[in-house]
């Protein structure tokens, strides 16, 4: 069994962080009043801080911490407050950068999605659960 422990992804907060510029560099040009542009910059920021603190610094409720390997697409998810045994689904998109991994939760309708970059793992873990992902 693979046990696959995350960490801060650089490259994940990097790329958040570019798409919170660009959005609050575009606030300047709405045509509206200086107030109006003040409030959509408070709520970008206050959001964009939200994401940081949720998924890249992994301190939100789900936020998952940790994935291990436990049999044929069946694998344990461990969150801040929950430990999951997930199928893993066949929507998942693997890439040697990043990975999004689609799981069906029991007992939930909803697929639940996770974000992982290759630098959120130590250094050879990421190409080891890209083999195990691709081997099923």
């Amino acid at each position: 069994m693979l046990d696959f422990e995350l960490k801060l992804s650089k490259q994940y907060l990097f790329l958040v962080l570019i798409i919170l510029l660009i959005s609050m560099g575009m606030v300047k040009f709405i045509p509206t009043t200086r107030d109006v542009k003040w409030m959509v910059l408070l709520g970008t920021f206050v959001y964009g801080s939200w994401i940081i603190w949720q998924f890249i610094l992994r301190c939100g409720r789900d936020s998952l911490v940790s994935i291990q390997h436990i049999a044929e697409n069946k694998w344990l998810l461990r969150t801040r407050t929950q430990l999951y045994q997930a199928t893993l689904c066949g929507d998942s998109t693997i890439t040697i950068w990043v990975s999004v991994l689609r799981f069906k939760l029991p007992g939930s309708y909803w697929k639940k999605s996770y974000v992982i970059f290759s630098d959120s793992l130590q250094s050879g873990d990421y190409r080891k659960l890209l083999v195990q992902l691709k081997m099923g």
